[in-house]
């Protein structure tokens, strides 16, 4: 433990060892003695501690991680937002972060990316059905600026099955914007 300061430094008072099956089992409330060890060192005859840690109140609770949930049934649902602002750059020239190199096969920065995403969670989804969104794009018929649009351009549902159903939305709505 250490005393704060008022102009931000720290003093070092001592500190105590226990275990949680040791304070799990105490009385509460209780104390620890909290001892420097260099003082011990220095043979002072009357030093016992330089101060006593209080515990009042004792809770203890489990993290549970990833695995936990998903061994339990959790499943996830996985849902695509795509931002096809100006600031993501012109889909037709080579440093847009959309840009599709023609009959390359190499996937642009959003392909991977949904892919790299998709492909994880699509594990933990039974019936594999993603909505997905664009924003932020002139979508035809009429062409006016939408602030939010079926990926799936022309289609009433924003669902696209799988994955690969996503990136085939994807390449399809980059060509309509």
């Amino acid at each position: 433990c250490h005393d704060w300061d008022s102009d931000g430094s720290t003093d070092y008072i001592g500190s105590c060892t226990t275990t949680l099956g040791a304070l799990q089992s105490a009385h509460l409330p209780t104390n620890f003695e909290l001892v420097d060890e260099a003082k011990i060192k220095k043979k002072k005859k009357n030093y016992r501690n330089s101060g006593v840690l209080h515990l009042q109140l004792l809770k203890v609770t489990r993290n549970f991680s990833f695995f936990d949930y998903i061994s339990r049934g959790c499943e996830l649902n996985f849902v695509v937002g795509v931002d096809f602002t100006g600031s993501n750059g012109d889909p037709n020239k080579p440093n847009s972060l959309h840009y599709i190199a023609p009959a390359s096969g190499i996937m642009n920065e959003y392909q991977r990316a949904l892919w790299a995403v998709g492909s994880i969670c699509e594990q933990y989804d039974t019936d594999k059905m993603f909505p997905a969104f664009g924003f932020g794009a002139k979508t035809p018929p009429t062409y006016q600026f939408s602030s939010i649009f079926n990926l799936s351009i022309g289609s009433p549902r924003p669902e696209c099955q799988g994955v690969g159903g996503i990136l085939a939305a994807y390449q399809s709505a980059i060509k309509q914007v």
